[in-house]
């Protein structure tokens, strides 16, 4: 497990990475689940709008599964590289 000072470097060293992330989870928060999923569930029946559109669910705007599969995607990126680079630290502090 990493320890603080570790995430801490890694989020110096690279702070896109890091922007990437909060941006993702941003997006997801608000727009997949408070705007989508939360006040009209993931289903097609049950919610349209005045004008018949669907809301959310599978046939919706797809919101929600593009901004789950951002939000996946880079915390798995982030989470990766900062196992690498504790990974690249270690090393160098072994050689010396």
């Amino acid at each position: 497990m990493p320890s603080f000072d570790q995430v801490l470097d890694f989020m110096n060293i690279y702070p896109g990475y890091t922007f990437n992330l909060v941006v993702a989870h941003i997006l997801f928060w608000i727009f997949g689940m408070a705007f989508g999923v939360i006040p009209y569930g993931y289903n097609n029946d049950l919610y349209q709008s005045d004008d018949g559109a669907l809301l959310s669910g599978p046939s919706g705007s797809g919101v929600f599964p593009i901004s789950l599969f951002l939000v996946l995607l880079s915390s798995s990126q982030w989470y990766l590289r900062m196992l690498g680079h504790i990974k690249e630290k270690a090393a160098a502090e072994e050689s010396h």
